[in-house]
Order: C-alpha cells, then sequence, then structure tokens
C-alpha cells in the first residue's frame, strides 16, 4: 500500500476517489467498505449456531483456531453450494427502493409537512411552545429560566438552619405541563 501511488498510479488515483468497497456479489447496491464486511461476515458466523458466541466454555486456544479457520470453512460453505446447486442470491432491487417502501417514505413526508404547517417551530413567533404537541405556555412558564429560578431559591436558603428551610411549590419552575396552556393552531408564518 505504501508503493500503490508509485507503482500503480491509477489504482490509488480510484481508491482516493473512494472506489475501495468490496462486493460479495455483481448488485448495484452490494458495495461495502473493507471494515463493514469483515465485521459483518464475523458477526454473521460468531452469532450462528456452532459460532463462537453460541456455546460454552471456549478457552483463548479454541477462540483462535476457530477464527483463522473461517476462510476455510467458507470455502467449504461456497464448494457445498456449487455441488448442490443452492448459491446465494439477492434482487436486483434494494429494499429501499421497493414500491411499498416509497409509499411509506411518501407517507411520513406528508405527515411532518401537516405537522409543520400546524405548528412550524421556526416561526417568528416568541412565545414558548411545544414542538411536539403543539402546545404554548402562559406567561407564568418560566422553564426557561431555570438558573435563575434556582439562584433565588438558594438565596432564601442562605442563613437558614437546614432544618428551617422549606421548599414552597409557588418558587419551584413551572413547566408547560404544570400550567394551563392552549394548543397550537396558530397563522402560519
Amino acid at each position: 500500500m505504501c508503493q500503490l501511488e508509485a507503482r500503480h498510479p491509477d489504482v490509488y488515483d480510484k481508491f482516493s476517489r473512494g472506489f475501495h468497497v468490496i462486493r460479495r456479489s455483481n448488485q448495484y447496491w452490494a458495495g461495502l467498505s473493507s471494515d463493514l464486511m469483515i465485521e459483518q461476515t464475523l458477526m454473521r458466523s460468531l452469532k450462528s449456531g456452532g459460532g463462537l458466541t453460541h456455546g460454552s466454555g471456549m478457552t483463548e486456544e479454541m477462540r483462535a483456531l476457530w477464527t483463522m479457520s473461517i476462510p476455510i470453512t467458507s470455502e467449504y460453505t461456497n464448494a457445498m453450494q456449487e455441488f448442490n446447486d443452492l448459491t446465494y442470491t439477492t434482487s436486483e432491487q434494494h429494499r429501499e427502493s421497493t414500491e411499498a417502501r416509497m409509499k411509506r417514505d411518501h407517507s411520513d413526508l406528508e405527515k411532518i409537512k401537516e405537522k409543520l404547517s400546524t405548528c412550524m417551530p421556526f416561526s417568528p413567533d416568541p412565545s414558548l411552545r411545544n414542538i411536539i404537541t403543539g402546545l404554548v405556555a402562559k406567561e407564568d412558564v418560566n422553564v426557561h429560566e431555570y438558573e435563575t429560578v434556582g439562584n433565588e431559591i438558594i438565596e432564601k436558603m442562605v442563613g437558614k438552619p437546614v432544618f428551617g428551610i422549606s421548599f414552597k411549590r409557588n418558587d419551584r419552575a413551572k413547566t408547560l405541563t404544570r400550567v394551563h396552556h392552549q394548543i397550537c393552531p396558530r397563522p402560519n408564518h
């Protein structure tokens, strides 16, 4: 790899532009980077029956033997598939481009557009509101000033004995759920 640029400039150029994926098949979507390919292959075999994580009490030597035998077992698997004429195949179509997935994506997009049209989180309206539920806070909501509220409570505690301190409900921060509020629909901005 250190001599790649000097010895094979065409390969180095392609490698530099991201053409360094591994393909299990000639499918359009089948390219994965080498680290992902290793991870997927190892994880699939680790979690399968007879794999490294299924079984009890494997020693370090057994794990090393199992890991080092993966290339050989892979060749055996391929040979058995060819012998039995049962090869692993995939569809030309990627699951993200199926008609059902595109319909679902379109439906989700319409739901988001509807939500944003009734309760736009980026409007110039300065009122405090919950962007999920559309609840608009009244003037006494002060949760956004929590630091000031906390400092005022601490100031009231200064100089009092520990057992003489009492906390008042009116002193704590008031959230959107603790006060009366109205539901959003407001004009679009």
